[in-house]
């Protein structure tokens, strides 16, 4: 018979493993490791009190509260979310949360009590690359900044109008135009609740659980990249990319080659960096599969790379978000996405009459907001001549 103490020390062990994987391989925690470590410790906490605990199941519903300050893992047994954890767990994830947030190109975030009226965002919020396909590919690839303030601003520039020229002494020095907006910004919700859960189910089944709460939180991950891309700046939605004013477009010219190729000249003609395309999957697959006049596959090798999921030496991260024939090229320095340092999961029985039911629901949510600094990094490529 297995005991909470038998999954305590199962889930130290893991742990540890993680952590020594890393080490062994002579490199920091990834973001998918942290989280793991980070789960596996509010698990631990849980497992702890219940152990202390173990004939108090009466209390359940009542124990019910918010995760606290990082994402967490689901837990079995009584208490499926405590708000409290020993120092020792929270030290565990702060260190992780501290590797990931320096290879985000971060600071580590400090007491929230400390953090509160407006956050300047600076040029350069670094994308993670990790092969992790659980997190979806472009926000790993992306500029990504996180912050506890709700509010954000930063500098939007425009190309240079460059009229330098030889100027002979004495002359009238020639007037180069570059503008640079100020724009201020506001984190905005992204959230789901689940479906009622049944206590006993989740107290049977907390493998399944776990499944169903990482469901949850990658269902928001997903839609982040919806409101990156295409929101609308409406009812305190962010602004995405493809609606942001200046960005530049490329329109069909010949095939899809030729076109996602003028793209790239799109941006190296104002002196950006093509470090991005992202492209919907069906496009993908009807550039990987041309074919020549003989039915011979057209570009076995070349510009396109399938084991590096490159385009003309450029990276792909594929999204179904985007309308097929539709794709967007851009410099990864000139858009960047915001969001909370971690997302809130809670669970609660206080939804209709699910504490009479012996239900509860989890909430998943996150704060974000998309921030573009050089508009003109942006390329919207059309792959049809419609």
């Amino acid at each position: 018979m297995t005991t909470y103490k038998d999954q305590r020390d199962a889930l130290l062990n893991e742990a540890r493993d993680i952590a020594a994987k890393a080490k062994a391989a002579g490199r920091d925690l990834t973001v998918a490791e942290a989280e793991q470590i980070n789960a596996k410790g509010a698990q631990i906490t849980d497992l702890n009190d219940k152990i202390k605990v173990a004939e108090a199941s009466s209390a359940l519903l009542s124990s019910l509260g918010p995760l606290g300050d990082s994402k967490r893992g689901p837990v079995d047994g009584q208490k499926v979310y405590r708000d409290t954890s020993p120092a020792a767990i929270r030290k565990m994830g702060q260190a992780a949360a501290g590797k990931v947030a320096a290879k985000l190109g971060m600071k580590a975030l400090g007491d929230p009590a400390d953090l509160d009226g407006t956050v300047d965002i600076l040029f350069g919020g670094q994308p993670v690359l990790e092969d992790n396909r659980s997190v979806p590919l472009l926000r790993q690839l992306i500029g990504h900044i996180a912050t506890d303030k709700p509010k954000f601003s930063y500098v939007r520039m425009s190309p240079l109008e460059n009229n330098a020229a030889m100027v002979a002494k004495g002359g009238l020095k020639p007037t180069s135009t570059i503008t640079a907006e100020d724009v201020e910004g506001e984190l905005s919700v992204l959230a789901h609740i689940s479906s009622p859960i049944d206590e006993y189910w989740a107290k049977d089944h907390p493998e399944a659980l776990a499944v169903y709460n990482n469901e949850l939180v990658r269902g928001l991950l997903e839609k982040e990249e919806l409101f990156f891309l295409h929101g609308d700046g409406q009812d305190g939605n962010p602004t995405g990319i493809l609606n942001t004013e200046g960005i530049l477009t490329q329109a069909y010219t010949d095939n899809l080659l030729t076109t996602t190729r003028k793209a790239v000249t799109a941006l190296e003609l104002v002196d950006l960096e093509p470090s991005l395309y992202v492209v919907h999957p069906a496009d993908w697959e009807t550039i990987e599969l041309s074919r020549d006049t003989s039915g011979r596959l057209e570009f076995p090798e070349g510009p396109v790379n399938r084991a590096e999921h490159k385009l003309w030496g450029v990276p792909v991260a594929l999204s179904p978000y985007l309308e097929p024939g539709k794709s967007v090229l851009l410099d990864t320095d000139a858009a960047h996405l915001i969001t909370e340092p971690a997302i809130q999961v809670t669970a609660s029985s206080a939804n209709g009459d699910d504490w009479a039911r012996n239900q509860y629901r989890v909430r998943a949510e996150q704060r974000l907001a998309v921030a573009v600094t050089h508009p003109h990094g942006i390329v919207e490529v059309s792959l049809t001549d419609a």
